[in-house]
């Protein structure tokens, strides 16, 4: 069974290894498709992930401008979201069956595609949001003893 970080079916992109799955510099996928410095913040592009599923259970049920739009307002990188980035992680997701997409004519103009979170995508959300504390937990711990070293100097 396929998970967010499944090495072989990720939907992350990019070269995968080290603690946090990911390489955290250089060039990536998804988010810099190869380009140099594409995200600051050491190309943390594997959080685009967890960013497009939370906006995505946030909205309900959206279009991909829409949960593009969300996601620039909950991400943790110092640039912009690559909109083309965002459509990406959607298709992997839904190939993935994380997510769910139907079509919709109701409005005018073109047809426009509805993405919704699925119940396996709602589960795989659970397992990596309690990665992503740990991490937290971690990160905290590290800041913490920096400025612990900061105030004895």
């Amino acid at each position: 069974m396929p998970n967010f970080e499944n090495r072989d079916d990720r939907p992350f992109g990019g070269r995968l290894g080290g603690r946090f799955g990911g390489h955290m510099g250089g060039r990536c996928g998804m988010m810099g498709e190869g380009r140099q410095g594409a995200v600051r913040h050491g190309n943390m592009y594997r959080f685009m992930v967890p960013v497009i599923a939370v906006s995505l259970m946030k909205l309900g049920k959206a279009h991909g401008y829409q949960i593009a739009q969300e996601a620039a307002k909950l991400a943790v990188t110092e640039g912009p979201m690559d909109a083309a980035g965002v459509y990406r992680v959607l298709r992997r997701m839904e190939a993935m069956g994380f997510v769910h997409s139907e079509w919709d004519t109701s409005g005018s103009g073109p047809a426009k595609r509805e993405y919704m979170m699925s119940e396996e995508g709602m589960m795989q959300m659970e397992r990596l949001m309690l990665k992503l504390k740990g991490i937290a937990a971690e990160l905290k711990s590290l800041l913490d003893t920096y400025e612990g070293l900061l105030e004895k100097s």
